[in-house]
């Protein structure tokens, strides 16, 4: 899996979008997130250090690979060399991507985020904390999570779903793995603990419309990826 392709949007062709070159792309039923330098939806909240720890190991200290991206771990980033991860993370700091943008999170008292605050509350906060926080190396942080910010709320939305397997490698064989919640919530319900995840503790994003829901639990009942 080279990067490159996965996470540069394409155009009507099928061509590279050079000028949104790493900035992120829908790729089977998921999203491939930012890669570049952009403080919220990139990875210019991580270290050297910890863009390195998460393409040996799948996880760090806010995150934890799934999908895709977990095949890519296990199967390629876990067998490299420590230099070359270095190398890899010094190049990605290096790539400006979007410029920063002032964006303003859905007010508490949006009924959405009121809704989702309560779904979050008895459903998702044992594992991600009330704040958020998730557990450092095992249990994926959603405050100032690139991918819970993306754009498109695509992987989100998959993850609340169907769940997900995080990735297991020699310096993280644990593979956490987060439950379906298809069966238990309704698309406005997904639409709202979505949208209040994705503007809660600092984050900032758009919010996710249930018809958008409703339109990928269709699609996933087609994959069986």
């Amino acid at each position: 899996m080279h990067c490159g392709m996965c996470h540069t949007p394409k155009n009507f062709l099928g061509g590279d979008r050079s000028s949104q070159r790493l900035q992120g792309y829908a790729l089977q039923g998921w999203f491939a997130p930012d890669i570049t330098n952009n403080p919220r939806r990139g990875v210019g909240g991580w270290s050297e250090d910890e863009i390195a720890t998460y393409l040996k190991t799948g996880h760090n200290k806010t995150s934890a690979a799934s999908g895709p991206m977990a095949e890519e771990v296990t199967r390629s980033s876990a067998l490299m060399s420590d230099a070359d991860l270095h190398a890899i993370a010094i190049y990605l700091k290096d790539q400006p991507g979007a410029a920063p943008t002032n964006e303003t999170p859905l007010a508490a008292d949006d009924p959405a985020m009121q809704q989702g605050a309560a779904i979050y509350r008895d459903e998702c906060s044992a594992c991600h904390s009330p704040n958020g926080s998730g557990v450092a190396g095992f249990l994926p942080s959603l405050g100032g999570s690139p991918t819970v910010q993306s754009m498109q709320p695509t992987s989100l939305i998959r993850v609340v779903l169907r769940g997900a397997q995080s990735a297991a490698t020699d310096g993280a064989p644990t593979a956490p793995a987060m439950p379906s919640f298809g069966w238990l919530l309704s698309d406005e319900q997904v639409a709202a603990v979505t949208t209040y995840i994705r503007n809660a503790w600092g984050n900032a994003a758009p919010a996710v419309d249930a018809a958008e829901v409703t339109r990928q639990r269709q699609q996933l009942v087609q994959r069986s990826d």
